[in-house]
């Protein structure tokens, strides 16, 4: 069997409560990622996503993968703004269990297996 990805384009609209869940999911991972004071310091300065994609404009939550492609700017009546960020996310297309594993390891004698997690 070999694993696939699937990529899509998911948007977030910015005010708005899926904004504020998505930056939060985005913050919880990459917490793990700190290594130092200095970017801990620009990390706590993230309070939107256009700060978070001027931070990083890739990132991971889970297993799937988001880059930064665009922005589209609505201006309302009010002179308010709205911001859709679009993101490409890569999505693995299959997950392997501790069984499918077991059952490949013979395929993979002399060669050379890459696994991140």
């Amino acid at each position: 069997r070999a694993c696939s990805w699937q990529n899509d384009v998911f948007v977030v609209a910015e005010p708005g409560q899926l904004a504020d869940k998505f930056l939060r999911s985005v913050r919880f991972s990459l917490l793990s990622t700190i290594r130092n004071r200095k970017e801990m310091s620009k990390f706590n300065h993230i309070s939107n996503i256009s700060d978070l994609v001027a931070y990083r404009p890739f990132f991971q939550i889970g297993c799937i993968v988001h880059r930064y492609i665009g922005r589209q700017t609505q201006v309302m009546e009010d002179d308010s703004e709205i911001g859709a960020y679009m993101f490409r996310r890569t999505v693995p297309s299959m997950h392997l269990t501790a069984d499918d594993v077991r059952w490949m390891v013979g395929a993979w004698r002399d060669r050379i297996v890459i696994c991140t997690g």
